[in-house]
């Protein structure tokens, strides 16, 4: 399957929007449809090449870190108690980490030396799916009835 993303093929170039396979997921991950997504000041920086120093990344990449969406499918392995299902209204955690050094300890896992970040690598949300999200750490479930817009609007609370 397909879906049409804006991509990222290096810094200080514009986005292309192309026709990109809808990301795989794993056993514990889930593949959330994006319903919307924010256009902050760290995609700005990214694309204008703000994170060259610190964060080298694989080209090309789909930015986009605050993302609402509708939970597509749900991994094997993600066990039942956590509540997940398809067609739930989630908002993507854009930072989660490996959850076993210190800093995730910590709830540090936005700065764990072996974190990720949705849109700085893994698929962000400027494409219709975003994939990798792993169930247990990276995603929050919504208040059934919020606007798709406003979920996307939340995402700076969580980060705080």
């Amino acid at each position: 399957m397909q879906m049409r993303a804006a991509r990222m093929y290096g810094y200080n170039e514009p986005l292309r929007i192309e026709e990109i396979p809808v990301p795989d997921i794993g056993p514990d991950d889930v593949l959330v449809k994006v319903a919307a997504t924010g256009m902050c000041r760290s995609d700005c920086q990214l694309i204008e090449g703000y994170f060259t120093q610190g964060a080298p990344l694989p080209e090309p990449i789909t930015p986009g870190h605050e993302v609402a969406g509708h939970i597509a499918a749900v991994g094997t392995g993600v066990p039942g108690t956590s509540g997940l299902t398809e067609g739930d209204l989630v908002v993507v955690n854009p930072n989660w980490g490996d959850g076993t050094c210190r800093q995730c300890r910590e709830g540090n896992e936005q700065i764990c030396g072996n974190g990720k970040m949705a849109g700085f690598g893994p698929p962000g949300g400027h494409g219709g799916f975003g994939g990798e999200h792993t169930a247990d750490t990276a995603l929050a479930a919504l208040v059934t009835g919020l606007d798709n817009r406003w979920a996307a609007a939340t995402i700076g609370s969580m980060q705080a």
